[in-house]
């Protein structure tokens, strides 16, 4: 069974999560930088862990419109995304940054270990949660068959 790759965009960093080998867990994966590279590595990554569809974050407004940072989101998945030959779902990510900047100042008081908002943590996080939000609504979707 292949996995499913969760992506939270950014100008700078892309946040990277996995599902495990049945699909049912979403885990923070890793960081790209945002470059000209970012497709090929993209598709590097789509063959080592056999990625068979993408789901990505699209920042609606608390209207649930699209804004400028939404337009730059759809302006990605057509440039880099969809020529990677993937289905991609697009799922609303209003409240990931916030909820994973809450998750991620916990850890950071329990471990300073963890690296700050730089070292693209919080994209990591933002990205499992978007992918857990998509996993769990199918979930539901499955069980009110």
């Amino acid at each position: 069974m292949g996995r499913i790759l969760g992506i939270d965009y950014g100008e700078k960093r892309i946040g990277l999560a996995l599902t495990d080998r049945t699909n049912r867990i979403a885990i923070p994966f890793k960081v790209l930088i945002n470059d000209e590279l970012l497709k090929n590595k993209l598709q590097e990554l789509i063959k080592e862990k056999n990625i068979i569809k993408i789901v990505i974050g699209i920042p609606l407004n608390l209207k649930g419109e699209y804004g400028n940072q939404a337009e730059k989101v759809l302006k990605f998945i057509d440039e880099v995304l969809i020529p990677l030959g993937l289905p991609v779902i697009k799922i609303d990510e209003r409240l990931t940054s916030k909820i994973s900047g809450n998750v991620s100042a916990i850890n950071i008081k329990k471990s300073k270990k963890i690296k700050n908002r730089s070292s693209g943590h919080i994209d990591k996080i933002s990205s499992a949660l978007i992918l857990m939000d998509y996993l769990e609504t199918n979930k539901l979707k499955e069980n009110c068959r």
